[in-house]
């Protein structure tokens, strides 16, 4: 019998209230998509919130959502970047700690990569694997990077990678043997396999610094069991993007509504451009909402938004096929970006490109 898994994924929702323009009522309407689905689970593709220890009202309505949906979610790179603005109340020794926890709301249910599998004590091991309807969905954490002195792979501690260290965004030598061993277990049980990634493990932009050999584990593991990774999915790119590669159907899940960033200053919305500001204090209550201008955001001046928050219903089934449910938006009070701001950058839209993609298996 055809065995299915359906879940609703997000990417770089970028949830920091002094920073961009999300808020609760974005997300809010992300999980009743995913309730409304009767989805197997929610996942998110990392940058979902800037700075967990201040945002207790976006921690619970993920993890405590009201609709009671299992969710799973992978570091991205700004993750941690709550600790870069002057928290000198934080233990800056396991910053980890304000996040891993909240990755997921099945905590005890998922297979860390700890030697026994069990959450480690300050949250310093982030990836894991979990299993539903005969699937196994592979979490990794791509913030590792090495010091050339020493060669000893670390956890990036901040949203700045420690000074000489390279590559700034890998999985790093201990997670590959990890994820090696995780699908290579697969392979021999015939256990189709979803990776999740912040950053990309083909050739596309923002890829992982170590994408290659990330995909020489994919392809050793599908010569021991054809189709044994079925797809790899990320976000990072704040596009959209599909391709089959080596039999493999690789997934970029665009931002929630951040679609375009640009670091040099462009002050193109104008003083009537605002956006609903939803304010809590610091327990998460929540004490109302008013407009605030656009360009009042440290990001506001940088980015160009989605006017809907956007969300992919993604289905897998065991032959190999990936249905994508994608959605299609318009750019915030019709200001686009234009080609001077865009460059050379690939895929910027207002939308998730809905389709279906065929795996080797």
């Amino acid at each position: 019998m055809k065995k299915s898994i359906t879940f609703l994924t997000l990417a770089d929702f970028h949830y920091y209230k002094p920073a961009w323009p999300a808020n609760i009522a974005q997300l809010e309407s992300i999980l009743q998509r995913a309730a409304d689905a009767k989805v197997d689970f929610v996942m998110h593709c990392g940058d979902f919130c800037a700075d967990y220890a201040d945002s207790p009202e976006c921690t619970k309505a993920w993890v405590d959502n009201k609709h009671g949906l299992p969710v799973y979610g992978v570091y991205g790179n700004h993750e941690l970047e709550g600790m870069n603005h002057g928290r000198k109340d934080l233990d800056f020794e396991h910053p980890m700690k304000y996040v891993t926890p909240y990755l997921t709301n099945r905590a005890d249910e998922v297979v860390w990569g700890t030697p026994d599998g069990k959450p480690a004590e300050w949250g310093e091991i982030s990836y894991f694997w979990f299993e539903k309807n005969g699937f196994r969905i592979i979490c990794t954490d791509g913030f590792y990077s090495r010091n050339p002195e020493t060669g000893e792979w670390v956890h990036n501690q901040t949203l700045y990678v420690p000074k000489g260290n390279y590559p700034h965004e890998a999985l790093g030598a201990d997670q590959r043997a990890w994820l090696e061993a995780v699908l290579t277990d697969a392979a021999h049980k015939d256990i189709p396999c979803i990776v999740i990634s912040h950053c990309p493990f083909i050739e596309w932009r923002g890829r992982a610094g170590d994408h290659a050999e990330v995909r020489e584990i994919f392809n050793r593991v599908n010569a021991i069991r054809k189709g044994t990774v079925v797809a790899s999915i990320c976000g990072h790119l704040h596009t959209d993007r599909a391709e089959v590669q080596d039999g493999i159907v690789y997934l970029a899940i665009n931002s929630v509504i951040n679609g375009h960033w640009q670091g040099a200053l462009d002050e193109h919305y104008l003083p009537e451009h605002t956006f609903t500001y939803q304010d809590y204090d610091a327990e998460g209550t929540y004490r109302g909402e008013y407009e605030k201008p656009l360009d009042s955001f440290w990001q506001g001046r940088h980015g160009w938004f989605h006017k809907d928050p956007l969300s992919a219903i993604i289905t897998v089934s065991d032959d190999g096929t990936v249905e994508v449910e994608g959605q299609e938006s318009e750019w915030v009070y019709g200001v686009a970006p234009t080609a001077e701001s865009i460059g050379d950058t690939i895929g910027v839209k207002n939308g998730i490109t809905s389709g279906t993609y065929k795996a080797d298996r």
